[in-house]
């Protein structure tokens, strides 16, 4: 998500098998290294914000770990926006204020909670599910804003999909937040730009921990009766992360692979890990639908599979992606 040009030049302005811009809609991730800060390092374990305030309900040392999320955080906007195009101080106060609003308002969440929890009623941790989906929120709704921005300056007509449920009481199912966001948007003249992360009654996060966005996407996808999907990303879809076990440690999940492996059902799903059964979720909306699924591992090619006519729904990728 961090090389903006690169994703505005050979993905968006690259609709497949069409004359027009629009009629898809695209999901984005947090841009690279910020979900890491802001829950723990993916690889490492290192501490972010989040597991610096599970662990420690006296500390405000996660005071400090947002400070520096929300400094680099800036820096990502000063280095998208502050470019000299006409305009772009307005919207580089425009993003830091979005941007701002977000993290003040989850700092203040956590003070109180973190009060609150002081008191001998209180157990911090029946509440840290809730704070580790909002922190994680703050990330999705940053790379979206951002993009849907960019766009817009670009003379494209793209407009900030907010499924994150921010400061809403709405509890809801995760289709039925999709589809309220997506129901009054034409799709003929609009380009929706949606956040990864998507609040919903039950917590895409506490089954999917950190793969929420490809399940977003694939929901989206399956709602809207796309007629083809793509997800770019660094690595295809394997049996767990390449950067926790390693490339050589994992297989590519072909497509009738997975439908194998769905068929056996609840039985040995139980005993698949969380990466395995996202991998095995997507397989099963996608498939059942029809609606082909194909990845792209770089943003400067075309995507693997050019079929049929739009809506195409993509996921944008993270930073890593075009690092190579």
């Amino acid at each position: 998500m961090n090389d903006y040009v690169a994703i505005r030049d050979n993905i968006i302005k690259k609709p497949v098998r069409s004359d027009t811009l629009y009629q898809r809609i695209f999901v984005v991730s947090a841009y690279g290294g910020i979900t890491d800060a802001l829950l723990e390092h993916k690889k490492t374990g290192n501490s972010g914000v989040y597991a610096l305030f599970a662990n420690s309900i006296d500390s405000d040392d996660w005071q400090q770990a947002l400070d520096a999320v929300k400094t680099e955080m800036f820096k990502i906007n000063t280095t998208l926006f502050a470019n000299g195009e006409p305009g772009a101080d307005g919207l580089l106060d425009e993003a830091n204020q979005f941007l701002d609003e977000r993290i003040e308002d989850a700092r203040s969440v956590l003070i109180n909670l973190q009060k609150l929890c002081q008191h001998g009623h209180f157990a911090l941790e029946t509440q840290l599910a809730t704070v580790r989906e909002m922190l994680s929120s703050i990330g999705e709704a940053h790379s979206a804003w951002n993009t849907a921005a960019l766009l817009r300056r670009d003379h494209i007509n793209a407009c900030f999909v907010d499924l994150t449920g921010w400061q809403t009481g709405d509890h809801v199912p995760l289709d039925q937040r999709i589809e309220t966001a997506l129901a009054d948007l034409d799709l003929n003249n609009q380009m929706p730009i949606v956040t990864g992360y998507a609040h919903s009654e039950s917590g895409l996060m506490s089954s999917f921990d950190r793969g929420y966005s490809e399940m977003t996407f694939s929901r989206i996808a399956v709602l809207t009766q796309a007629k083809e999907t793509v997800i770019h990303k660094e690595f295809h879809l394997s049996s767990a992360d390449p950067r926790l076990v390693g490339e050589d440690m994992l297989y590519r999940l072909a497509a009738p692979t997975m439908m194998l492996l769905i068929s056996l059902q609840t039985s040995v799903w139980k005993r698949f890990t969380p990466m395995q059964q996202k991998a095995f979720a997507i397989a099963t909306s996608l498939c059942v639908l029809k609606i082909p699924l194909s990845l792209n591992m770089r943003a400067h090619s075309s995507p693997v599979i050019m079929l049929a006519k739009p809506p195409v729904l993509k996921l944008l990728p993270d930073a890593k992606a075009y690092s190579h």
